[in-house]
């Protein structure tokens, strides 16, 4: 089982109220793997009732109870003096990273420590890893975790932590989710190779340096054929190598049938290497996300990897976001629970237009069914009167079958006279929605000309009067 957040623990309250007043109604002590099945049925029963996080299973299954009692260490589990105290149970650790809490207690670094010293029943390890524990965890000779699921390490250190040693080099024959944060393991090249059921790979923020290439990720993706979700964050784009550092030439595509969603964050090099290696044609949530970059934007194997799926082929919905640091397009199709986000990092609004106009100037066959064109520009009054109306002009070429606009009223006339002076989808129509409003519909059709109040971008001539769009 695959856990995301830290477990109530009001279960762990029940399970000490009921087999306490077990053992003295009965006036004997008895071993946990001893209870009978009524005193576990009522500990089932109770937990069901007020824990959402359950699945709805029946109220009196057939299988064995003592498979559902786990041992849950956190902060302030006295794992370390008690934990030779219990049978031989899954463990479930859980020491994420939580405001308010100081994450250097020296009782809670020793109680990771023992709990890890039980490796083959492990079935979850989710650590925020600090310096001082860092430091402890190169200690750990290596082990193999038989029973481990879930492996989440995290950090909160601003520039990420290195974990060089062996500890979690497994063997993990049945680990199903993979999360890193701000950690680069560089044991990962062992740890793939024997995780061939995993479920989610989740690599966030990976540091500067210590972490492993798209290029050698290739090399173990052929077998995760169970492989649902792929995460593959940078924190920066010095976090990879210098330009030439490595060369992707992979041996044929990997075809991953249960891939869902795709996510990553980082350079076009990076993500063309990834793409021109693998084949997803089922996936349903594509999300990329590049830095700002000097160099041109290559999104030829990102065009090839969509033509080969059978769900992001065709969009007829294009939504358009400006904001201070970023601009996105995000594609989808009417009545289909798809979507495709293209993002950069980067500005000012005139760099936003050029590198989003260049990237979708190289996935026209995908774009070219797009009806609906929505743009949202959350910006100062100032700037958008100043642009240059010229990246948006390239913006909208590849988009030939638009036939409705969508906009905010404020800078609804500038498009639209736009568009009509260079003679860009005579066919158009385009509607203008309230700023502020951010709906896929418009609040008010715009079929009247342009109130003469509203000034056009500034271009060197004046303006033409502008055509009624039916």
């Amino acid at each position: 089982m695959a856990y995301s957040k830290l477990k109530e623990r009001r279960s762990n309250v029940v399970l000490s109220f009921l087999v306490e007043n077990y053992m003295n109604d009965t006036k004997k002590y008895a071993a946990i793997e001893r209870l009978p099945d009524e005193v576990l049925t009522e500990i089932f029963i109770f937990d069901r009732l007020i824990s959402i996080s359950l699945p709805k299973w029946p109220l009196r299954p057939p299988w064995n109870w003592h498979r559902l009692v786990h041992l849950f260490c956190t902060y302030g589990t006295p794992v370390k003096n008690n934990l030779d105290c219990w049978p031989a149970l899954p463990i479930v650790m859980q020491y994420p990273f939580l405001l308010g809490l100081n994450h250097s207690e020296i009782s809670d670094e020793d109680n990771i420590m023992a709990a890890l010293q039980n490796s083959d029943h492990i079935c979850e390890i989710w650590l925020n890893v600090t310096t001082p524990l860092l430091e402890k965890l190169t200690t750990l000779p290596q082990e193999s975790f038989p029973a481990l699921e879930h492996l989440e390490l995290e950090t909160n250190s601003d520039n990420g932590l290195i974990l060089l040693n062996e500890s979690f080099a497994g063997p993990f024959p049945n680990l199903h989710v993979l999360h890193l944060a701000k950690i680069a393991f560089t044991a990962l090249q062992r740890v793939l190779p024997s995780a061939r059921d995993l479920v989610v790979l989740h690599l966030e923020s990976l540091p500067s340096s210590g972490y492993i290439t798209p290029a050698a990720l290739l090399d173990f993706v052929p077998i995760m054929t169970r492989l649902e979700r792929l995460y593959l964050h940078f924190h920066s784009p010095i976090s990879r190598p210098i330009s030439g550092g490595y060369r992707c030439a992979p041996q044929g595509r990997a075809v991953l049938l249960a891939l869902k969603r795709l996510t990553f964050r980082g350079v076009s090099e990076d993500l063309e290497c990834l793409l021109s290696g693998i084949d997803a044609p089922g996936v349903m949530d594509f999300d990329i996300t590049f830095f700002n970059q000097a160099t041109i934007f290559d999104t030829s194997q990102l065009l090839q990897f969509i033509s080969r799926t059978q769900t992001q082929r065709s969009h007829d919905t294009a939504d358009l976001y400006c904001s201070e640091n970023d601009i996105s397009m995000a594609l989808a199709q009417g009545g289909r629970p798809l979507r495709m986000r293209l993002r950069v990092l980067c500005m000012p609004l005139d760099w936003q237009l050029s590198c989003m106009a260049e990237i979708f100037a190289g996935l026209y066959p995908i774009v070219r069914d797009v009806r609906n064109f929505q743009i949202n520009a959350i910006r100062s009054d100032s700037e958008q009167d100043d642009v240059d109306p010229s990246p948006l002009l390239e913006l909208f070429r590849p988009f030939t079958n638009v036939k409705d606009v969508f906009l905010p009223q404020h800078i609804a006339s500038h498009v639209r006279y736009i568009l009509e002076r260079e003679g860009l989808l005579p066919n158009v129509r385009v509607a203008s929605f309230i700023r502020g409003t951010f709906s896929p519909t418009p609040v008010s059709m715009d079929s009247s000309p342009p109130n003469s109040d509203l000034e056009p971008l500034s271009l060197n001539h004046s303006p033409s009067p502008i055509v009624e769009f039916e």
